[in-house]
């Protein structure tokens, strides 16, 4: 099931939140994490295949076969309601490329991006090749991106399950380039960043700015890679701001 936690609305709702994970992220892990949102939006956070309850699936390791079938999920939902599509890094990539192919392909297009800790499709990729790297090297690599609990990766057991869905996602995310050739969106764009976001420096991410045609805002805020951890009060606030305009 690619929505699970999508909620049976007795009404339309006013706006659908599309979330999209993270390398490694389950739907469960935003959901919760995008609660403060579920009384303004109908969230609908993305399960991908191999994790959760479809961890018996193999993980999807290219973004075009990926993104067509995102695409055949999520469009018929956008008939009726708006639809917002939000993504951190890996899940910034499909947000973005899903909207472009909709558009492209005269579809229902989001009336919002909001893409975190993600450089445009010029800027140069800086993710490590955690996929191609041995257990230890790529353990250390999660380690100094941040985001992943000390517990986990103080369990071994636990970062066996994790780490193969991790590494096919990392080859998910730098199998984009190039698969939409950089368009351009008629779709405002939000761009988030941390100061010391070493995948995702500021001066690239304020670049999303040349793929909007309907504009574009930029925020900054203290931290790296997962900011948006350390400052979750304030860009659920954003995010309920975007919702509240539609």
């Amino acid at each position: 099931m690619w929505l699970p936690h999508r909620p049976v609305a007795s009404r339309t709702p006013g706006v659908r939140l599309f979330a999209f994970p993270y390398a490694g992220a389950g739907a469960s892990a935003l959901h919760h994490w995008l609660a403060p949102l579920h009384d303004y939006a109908e969230v609908c956070a993305v399960q991908l295949p191999g994790r959760e309850e479809r961890r018996a699936e193999p993980a999807q390791r290219q973004a075009n076969v990926l993104v067509r079938q995102l695409a055949e999920v999520i469009a018929p939902l956008m008939d009726d309601t708006p639809a917002i599509f939000f993504g951190h890094s890996m899940g910034a990539m499909l947000a973005y490329e899903l909207a472009v192919v909709l558009e492209r392909e005269g579809g229902p297009a989001p009336v919002h991006l909001v893409l975190s800790s993600l450089t445009p499709p010029h800027a140069p990729r800086r993710t490590p090749n955690i996929h191609r790297m041995s257990r230890d090297r790529a353990l250390e690599a999660l380690q100094q991106m941040g985001g992943t609990p000390a517990e986990f990766l103080s369990d071994p057991d636990l970062m066996d399950l994790m780490l193969p869905v991790v590494q096919a996602d990392i080859e998910l995310l730098l199998s984009a380039r190039g698969n939409t050739g950089g368009g351009v969106v008629d779709v405002p764009i939000t761009a988030l960043t941390g100061t010391a976001d070493f995948l995702a420096p500021v001066n690239e991410v304020r670049e999303w700015r040349r793929y909007s045609a309907s504009g574009f805002r930029l925020r900054v805020y203290d931290g790296g890679h997962f900011h948006l951890i350390d400052h979750r009060s304030d860009v659920m606030a954003l995010l309920e701001g975007i919702v509240r305009e539609r």
